[in-house]
């Protein structure tokens, strides 16, 4: 039965209520998002169905002045307790108190509603939403499943989606604090160009008060050049008067000259009269004289009376011109004089006009020198305030436009450092979309198992189906029918929820089990590695005393090699002497070879040194050839046996072609081998000359003998015990080689286990695991300098140095580790040291799947921008470089040999 209601829960828009019945229970459906509230408590007997509208709804509790859309009760309640906002397609929960919180999750940010999520509102209002357009959907995108049970990984974690939007908001704010500081650079930048500008005003300020200093100065300078030209010209009507008081002046002069000239030839006449009137009256005196004295006639003396009347005459004439002569130089002294005087009276006036004039110029001049003065330091004045003011500008505007460039880069700075951050969180959550991906990939091939039960169950099913089929024609009534129906299925869906619930146990069972076998696996190597370091360290030691008790065989060989050589000097010297007497024993000789001439040559050619001791003790000839023979070929045996030993060794060695350690591990045994071949050469000689000299020590003393027969019989047993070392050394190199047998077959079989336990690889290889790649060449050709890095050493098939890596099982720490990248061994092994011959770790390439930088968020290192990851199915290794080169010389060198993300995509 179908039952559609209108309008119901007095909302304003129509809304359709559907009521089935399900037996003697009802089933309420509705269209639109809505949740079920079950009441604020125990005592709540009320199922309430509360429709979200679209738009924002309030939900809280009723106060006089707050009336919410859906009103609660209980502890913890506001009044606008939180908002639902639906769009149309998704509902979106604004919390605004504190207890909010979703599937049991405390909210305080903004959190889309899945479909079927549980709401606790306050203490003790739950509710469930219910969004059935999400929940067609979802049944549509997953089509025959019979539960409703949202597929993991259909909505996205909510923890999860609130750390990111905390990251968001954390990034938001860091990008508003650097709106703010670029604000506040920006306003720095306008105030400094208000400065400029106002800066600039007064500037232009200046310029007009120094263009009006400049017009004023100009003004004062045109007056000051009219008064002077009025005065120029008063001076030149002066002057004009000047020159007729000098023409004036001249006439006078000229007057002057002229009365003296006349003055002058006036009395040059005079004298050349008075001259003349001296003479004649001389001439009279002496015609008067000679008449006196002679009585002359009367004629004569009327002559001289008229001579004498005529010299009165002239003389009266002469002094009437001389004194009209004298009146007028008088009148004409008399007007000179008052010429002069007025002239001395113009000049004085004239000197006194011109003295004024000249002091009043002066003092002028001397005014104008000073303004002049004045105006031109201040105009200076002016000018270097405004070369200063200019300079201010100059130095302000180029400040102004680097800060501009600064302000510019910074911003492309902070730009790309944006971009790049937005490029990194974007891989990151490509990164992290991936591992869910991948995640849920391995959820999806671990759930196959659960699908292939599902498929069974519904094969059981449709077999329930056809028999509840039969069970029906056979039933008599529709209700024991329904009633056996809703049994069986109820106990078919506890069946199937128990099974469901055996295999998520068997999953989680089996993925402990993977773990505790990993963790057994892990504990049993390192007990190995243990157990074999231990053993090696033993070794060792034992190897070090076998080399000392070596070395001190060898030294005490060497002393009685010493020795030998000076008793074989001294018998070589005592054998000189005894020579002569071995001659005279020769006669005595020839004698016993006339009766025994056919035995005593061979004694004689086959004597030697342990057989002359035999002598005494009265053997034969032929059992001393025989011991002698038998001698000679255990010798030679024992050589052969030696050269045979050395030569298998040297070939062990070529063959295992063997570090420099074993062969600075072998040096001793070839010296041993060199000082086991020169004793022999000294055993060959020995017997050599012994063999030469056996005719001629027929008569050596017994003594002698033995002395020489224990010393080779020491030189024996000496031998003996370098042979047993020998042998020894033989079984330890042995023994090393089992052990490195074991311990590689060991690794293969841990790869081995570990590679059953993954998915099956897919490709064959990469680009970079070529054996003859080079990795210097490699690592120049991407654009590294390896010399600007000497805290990595590079060669052609290996890198080495020094890395910080993150260990510890219950506390994480930083360790620094002699990392090795070896291409031969095809393996990243890691050592506590340089020195150290025993990794403490290997990562094989097949494991590793992707070296990459480490996130801000990851573990913590020594070093945030120089830490890398290693990652491998068992674990990531978190290593941290010494410097951000060394970190991508590192990273790129790995990658070459990065084959694990074949092994496991």
């Amino acid at each position: 039965m179908r039952l559609e209601i209108k309008n119901f829960g007095g909302s304003a828009e129509d809304r359709a209520l559907a009521v089935t019945e399900l037996g003697s229970a009802l089933k309420f459906e509705i269209d639109e998002p809505h949740f079920v509230s079950l009441g604020g408590g125990r005592l709540s007997i009320g199922v309430t169905l509360c429709p979200i509208k679209r738009g924002k709804t309030v939900i809280g509790v009723s106060t006089d002045t707050c009336k919410p859309d859906i009103q609660l009760r209980g502890k913890g309640i506001e009044p606008e307790h939180c908002i639902v906002e639906f769009n149309g397609v998704a509902v979106v929960l604004y919390p605004k108190a504190a207890l909010c919180s979703v599937d049991g999750i405390p909210v305080s940010e903004p959190t889309r509603l899945p479909q079927g999520c549980m709401i606790c509102l306050g203490k003790s209002n739950y509710f469930r939403f219910n969004h059935p357009t999400e929940a067609k959907r979802i049944k549509e995108s997953h089509p025959g499943n019979r539960f409703s049970i949202v597929p993991d990984q259909y909505y996205p974690d909510v923890e999860l989606a609130i750390e990111q939007y905390k990251k968001d908001k954390q990034e938001r704010e860091r990008l508003q604090k650097e709106n703010e500081r670029l604000l506040s650079l920006e306003l720095e930048y306008k105030e400094a160009v208000e400065l400029i500008e106002f800066e600039k005003t007064q500037l232009e300020e200046g310029r007009q008060q120094l263009h009006e200093m400049e017009a004023q100065h100009k003004e004062a300078v045109g007056s000051f050049e009219q008064e002077i030209a009025v005065q120029i010209k008063e001076l030149e009507r002066k002057r004009e008067e000047l020159q007729y008081f000098e023409e004036e002046k001249g006439k006078l002069m000229m007057l002057q000259e002229k009365y003296e000239e006349n003055v002058r030839k006036q009395e040059e006449e005079r004298t050349s009269s008075e001259k003349r009137r001296q003479e004649e009256y001389e001439r009279l005196k002496a015609m008067n004289a000679k008449l006196e004295g002679k009585e002359g006639t009367e004629k004569e003396r009327v002559a001289i009376e008229e001579l004498r009347q005529k010299l009165a005459l002239q003389e009266l004439n002469s002094l009437e011109e001389e004194l009209l002569s004298y009146e007028q130089q008088q009148l004409e002294h008399e007007l000179i004089e008052q010429e002069r005087k007025k002239v001395e009276g113009m000049e004085q006036k004239q000197t006194e006009v011109i003295k004024q004039l000249e002091d009043e110029l002066n003092a002028q001049i001397k005014m104008l020198k000073e303004e002049r003065e004045k105006e031109s330091s201040k105009i200076q004045q002016e000018k270097e305030r405004i070369q200063m003011l200019e300079k201010q500008q100059q130095e302000a505007l180029r400040q102004i436009e680097q800060e501009k460039k600064r302000l510019d880069e910074e911003r492309e700075e902070e730009k790309k450092h944006l971009e790049e951050e937005r490029e990194r969180l974007n891989k990151t959550e490509q990164e992290r979309l991936e591992m869910l991906e991948n995640t849920a990939k391995e959820q999806e091939q671990e759930k196959l198992m659960i699908e292939t039960e599902k498929k069974r169950l519904l094969e059981l099913e449709e077999r329930h189906t056809k028999a509840l089929k039969e069970i029906e024609d056979t039933m008599i009534s529709k209700q024991d029918k329904m009633e056996r129906e809703r049994q069986i299925e109820f106990e078919f869906f506890e069946t199937e929820q128990l099974l469901l619930e055996e295999l998520e146990q068997k999953q989680r069972e089996a993925a402990e089990q993977l773990e505790r076998e990993r963790e057994m696996i892990r504990q049993q190597l390192e007990k190995e590695r243990d157990e074999e370091r231990k053993k090696r360290e033993q070794q060792k030691i034992r190897f070090q005393e076998l080399q000392a008790q070596q070395q001190e065989t060898l030294r005490q060989a060497e002393e009685e090699r010493r020795r030998l050589q000076t008793e074989l000097q001294s018998q070589k010297e005592q054998m000189t002497k005894e020579k002569a007497r071995l001659l005279n024993l020769e006669s005595e000789y020839k004698k016993i070879r006339s009766n025994n001439a056919s035995e005593v040559p061979s004694l004689l050619s086959a004597l030697n040194m342990p057989d002359i001791t035999q002598l005494g003790k009265g053997c034969s000839l032929e059992e001393r050839k025989k011991r002698l023979e038998e001698e000679k070929r255990r010798l030679v045996q024992l050589k052969k046996e030696a050269e045979n030993l050395w030569h298998a060794k040297q070939r062990e060695n070529d063959e295992s072609g063997s570090s420099g350690d074993e062969r600075s591990k072998n040096k001793p045994v070839q010296k041993l081998q060199h000082e086991k071949q020169t004793r022999e050469e000294l055993e060959r000689k020995v017997v050599e000359s012994k063999h030469q000299q056996s005719h001629k020590l027929e008569g050596e003393g017994i003594e002698k003998v033995k002395e020489l027969e224990s010393a080779l019989a020491a030189e024996r047993t000496r031998r003996q015990e370098m042979e047993r070392i020998l042998a020894e050394k033989q079984k330890q190199d042995e023994l090393d080689k089992v052990i490195a047998a074991e311990k590689a077959r060991k690794e293969m079989m841990t790869e081995k286990a570990i590679q059953e336990r993954l998915p099956p690889q897919v490709k064959n290889g990469t680009s970079h695991s070529d054996d003859d790649i080079n990795l210097v060449q490699h690592l120049v050709a991407a654009g590294h300098v390896l010399e600007n890095c000497p805290s990595v050493r590079v060669t052609a098939s290996a890198c080495k140095g020094y890395l910080s890596k993150m260990g510890g099982k219950l506390i994480k720490s930083w360790k620094k580790r002699w990392f090795v990248l070896d291409r031969q061994k095809r393996a990243l092994c890691y050592y506590t040291d340089e020195h150290h011959r025993t990794p403490k770790g290997i990562i094989y390439f097949q494991a590793i799947q992707d070296v990459y930088v480490d996130l801000p968020n990851s573990y913590k290192g020594s070093s945030m921008k120089t830490t890398f990851c290693v990652k491998t199915p068992q674990e990531t290794y978190y290593v941290a470089a010494p410097s951000g080169l060394a970190m991508s010389v590192w990273i790129d060198a790995i990658l070459t040999g990065r084959e694990g993300v074949d092994f496991f995509n």
